[in-house]
């Protein structure tokens, strides 16, 4: 097998809907993050860093929060690059981590729908409630959350889909 060299082709998988994410969202994050972080970082390097490891989730991942889920990434850039600062003896002066960069940059239309999330969440039956909170907001996989609430992997899988539609009935679509 004959190794890359610089005069190789490099072959890049096409995702039209990741080219539109980007040209929707990227003007949204630099203004949220140069509102921010103001002049203290390369916002546009932030910006392009954050959509490169954004690419690398599913399509399904990207739809479904990508402004949460741009932003986490973006707050998990900016706290990794002052921790390598810190190491180096570089005093950083951009003070922010993954907690204080999200609900800051939250509009009004998105924290209501967060909040709408919430209550969709909080109004499931318990059962389904920890299976979906587990499924969302935790590593494990299905099989993990399986043997720890000791229920079968279809079980899991029909109480998240089970929560995922009544979330989605309660918030209207």
């Amino acid at each position: 097998m004959k190794g890359l060299g610089i005069d190789d082709p490099i072959v890049i998988s096409h995702d039209a809907s990741l080219d539109e994410q980007y040209r929707e969202l990227s003007p949204w994050l630099s203004r949220r993050l140069r509102h921010r972080l103001g002049n203290q970082c390369d916002v546009d390097d932030l910006v392009q860093e954050s959509f490169i490891r954004f690419g690398r989730y599913d399509r399904q991942s990207r739809n479904r929060h990508p402004r949460a889920l741009l932003i986490r990434i973006a707050g998990n850039l900016v706290t990794d690059e002052q921790r390598r600062a810190r190491a180096r003896g570089i005093d950083c002066q951009v003070s922010l981590d993954e907690q204080a960069l999200g609900p800051r940059l939250l509009t009004a239309a998105d924290q209501e729908a967060t909040l709408s999330l919430k209550r969709a969440i909080l109004n499931l039956p318990a059962d389904i409630r920890e299976v979906f909170i587990l499924a969302r907001f935790s590593p494990m996989t299905q099989v993990e959350i399986g043997q720890a609430l000791r229920i079968s992997v279809k079980t899991v899988e029909w109480r998240l889909a089970k929560a995922v539609r009544m979330c989605l009935d309660e918030l209207g679509r």
